[in-house]
């Protein structure tokens, strides 16, 4: 496993507890100096095996042993070059989203001999996808499509996600693969996609300023077969309970943010 943050101690590891195909832990590796002590915790708790190997760097953990699959769960900036080393060493690299930063990057992701690199996502609206193919018959033809998604976040003002450098991206980035996998379900594949912004999607503004959290001020869309269209934009900012939002807060949507 490739990076200890709070996605792997909270998610990941939880997760590989209840995996329908068992999986053993047998390295982390975390440029941290709190990893082995983090890890020993983490063994505490029945969530890694005891006496598991920690290093600090990738290239010792690559040349102690060999493996089969990385789980790589660490700040965006660093998918690329350490997806790219993983790979080069024959292993298959189970990643966090995103999939890449760049076009240029998920290019040379696509095109590597050993393509063995998935993106790990989880489902939330599985729910929701199971009621519409239900009902899809009766609703008539699918023309179109819109999904807005409100959910609580942690201050990340002090953290690698508040740097545009690192993480990239923001709530699109972030929360769009599930929009997308949504959508794709009931629509199959795109015919089209293209994205419209105001500024350069690879930045983000401040985010978590007194408990708000901003995002990229663009949209994206995506046109399929038979005129079914999905756009997936940026609406406002969401606050966390008991945070006394600033007057703008409330202010009345505009016409391009409530766009369909």
């Amino acid at each position: 496993m490739v990076g200890v943050g709070s996605r792997t101690t909270d998610v990941l590891l939880p997760a590989l507890q209840e995996a329908a195909v068992p999986l053993r832990v047998t390295a982390i590796c975390d440029p941290a100096s709190t990893t082995a002590a983090q890890v020993g915790d983490l063994a505490q708790r029945g969530l890694l095996p005891v006496g598991v190997e920690v290093y600090g760097d990738l290239g010792d953990a690559l040349a102690a042993g060999s493996y089969e699959v990385a789980i790589l769960a660490c700040p965006h900036d660093e998918h690329q070059s350490l997806t790219l080393r993983l790979a080069d060493a024959g292993i298959a690299v189970w990643k966090e989203k995103p999939y890449a930063l760049t076009l240029n990057d998920a290019v040379q992701l696509a095109t590597l001999a050993h393509p063995g690199v998935r993106v790990l996502a989880h489902r939330p609206h599985s729910h929701l996808h199971q009621i519409a193919i239900q009902r899809l018959q009766d609703w008539g033809q699918l023309l179109s499509y819109r999904i807005r998604i409100t959910r609580q976040t942690s201050d990340y003002s002090a953290t690698w996600r508040a740097s545009r450098q690192r993480a990239g991206g923001g709530a699109i980035l972030d929360l769009g693969y599930h929009a997308f996998d949504l959508i794709s379900r009931l629509a199959g594949h795109p015919a089209a996609v293209y994205a419209v912004t105001t500024a350069s999607p690879a930045h983000r503004a401040a985010v978590e300023v007194g408990g708000e959290r901003a995002s990229d001020d663009h949209s994206r869309r995506r046109v399929y077969r038979h005129g079914i269209s999905l756009t997936l934009r940026r609406l406002g900012r969401g606050t966390r309970p008991g945070h006394q939002p600033r007057p703008h807060d409330h202010r009345r949507p505009s016409r391009r943010d409530s766009g369909h």
